[in-house]
């Protein structure tokens, strides 16, 4: 039997405990259907291992590669064939400067953190190592806001290693091409509304019936879960039908959305 071809849409997170909002999606005609994994399987997803996972020597490898066993495992089981995984994180940190495509959100008026680099980095996790083994509290942590981009650096690489095709994505970015630049933040009330009628539309979905079956498909508070299918639908366009903030031929430095409808 043929196996059905799906993507997966991720929203990286790595809170203590925290259940990864990740998305499997697949085609039913137009619509973008989202795709209920069995309770047996998602729970071989990991769970977030918190900011302190930053003293470990290689902080997120061994969850980042249980993460891809995982994906794995249930699109083996479900029948299922990944052709395309789309990631809410930045890929890698440059070797120095800045990222190309987060230069081109600026310059776009979409605001982005900007990830540091190598050097950059070794400052970073020296001094939350330092503040940590210090015995200082864990919610004081400098550079708390940064550490979840470890994560997802590995999580590109244990993808990658597993044979799977990722890209990178932002749902901020994604947003501004369905509504241009009337985009409230997904945060309040009236901005989650407008998100998810511009996501359910582009998708074939009423926008209440497209929030109940990401409650039953995807992990997480309502903006993870439609942040997770956001990613999910830019992973399941074809190429032709996405376009790119930074460097159309790397791996590292793309952030891809849809292309604009005229």
């Amino acid at each position: 039997m043929a196996r059905v071809s799906t993507y997966v849409g991720i929203d990286v997170a790595c809170a203590k405990g925290k259940r990864l909002p990740l998305c499997f999606v697949t085609y039913q005609g137009d619509q973008l259907v989202p795709l209920r994994i069995p309770v047996e399987l998602r729970n071989r997803v990991p769970r977030g291992l918190g900011n302190a996972e930053i003293k470990s020597e290689h902080p997120f490898r061994r969850t980042a590669d249980e993460l891809a066993d995982a994906l794995l495992d249930i699109a083996g089981e479900c029948g299922w064939s990944i052709q395309c995984v789309a990631i809410d994180a930045p890929a890698a940190h440059p070797e120095d400067g800045s990222r190309t495509c987060e230069r081109a959100l600026s310059k776009a008026g979409i605001s982005c953190f900007y990830t540091p680099n190598r050097a950059q980095w070794l400052g970073v996790i020296d001094e939350c190592r330092r503040y940590l083994n210090a015995g200082k509290p864990l919610s004081g942590m400098p550079n708390a806001n940064r550490v979840w981009m470890l994560y997802g650096f590995e999580i590109f690489r244990a993808l990658r290693a597993s044979g799977l095709t990722v890209i990178e994505t932002y749902p901020q970015a994604i947003v501004r091409c369905l509504l241009g630049d009337d985009c409230p933040s997904k945060l309040t009330k009236e901005g989650l509304a407008m998100q998810l009628g511009a996501v359910a539309r582009a998708t074939c979905w009423d926008p209440r019936l497209l929030e109940d079956a990401l409650v039953r498909a995807c992990a997480g508070q309502r903006h993870d879960r439609l942040d997770a299918f956001m990613a999910a639908s830019v992973a399941a366009l074809e190429p032709g039908r996405r376009t790119v903030y930074g460097k159309v031929d790397s791996d590292d430095d793309a952030i891809w959305v849809p292309k604009k409808i005229p």
